[in-house]
C-alpha cells in the first residue's frame, strides 16, 4: 500500500495501522482484534512503529545530495539560477521539508503517547 506524506506533518492514520500489524511478533497475533480500534497494541510495538517512520524519514533525507540549508544558499546565489534549476531545487527542498515536518510530528506524537497515553 502507498501512503502519502504531506506538509504540516500530517501522518496518515492508515500508515500507523499497517505498521502496527507489520511489527507484530507472532506471540502477539492473538491480540490482532485489539488493533481494530486504531489504538496501540502495546508499548514495544508502538515504539517500533514510531522508530520505523522516523528512520525512513531520516534515510530519505540522507539520500538527497544537499541539505535544506544548502538548497536555500543555492536559491539565494548571486546572479541567480536558470529557471529549471531553481524549480528543481525548490521541488527537492519541498520534499525535504515534508520529511522534516513528519519527523517533528512523530516526535510530538511519541511524547503525547508517553505522557498522555494517546498516540494519535
Amino acid at each position: 500500500e502507498t501512503f502519502i506524506l504531506k506538509r504540516q506533518g500530517k501522518i496518515p492514520q492508515d500508515l500507523f495501522a499497517s505498521l502496527r500489524v507489520h511489527m507484530m511478533k507472532p506471540s502477539e497475533f492473538d491480540n490482532f482484534r485489539a488493533l481494530e480500534s486504531g489504538k496501540p497494541l502495546n508499548l514495544q510495538n508502538e515504539l517500533q512503529v514510531f522508530r520505523e517512520v522516523m528512520l525512513t524519514c531520516q534515510k530519505s533525507l540522507q539520500a538527497f545530495p544537499t541539505s535544506v540549508k544548502e538548497d536555500d544558499e543555492l536559491l539565494l546565489k548571486p546572479g541567480g539560477l536558470e529557471r529549471r534549476a531553481a524549480y528543481a531545487i525548490l521541488y527537492r527542498r519541498g520534499e525535504k521539508l515534508v520529511y522534516i515536518e513528519a519527523m517533528h510530528a512523530i516526535s510530538e506524537m511519541w511524547n503525547r503517547f508517553l505522557f498522555a497515553g494517546n498516540s494519535l
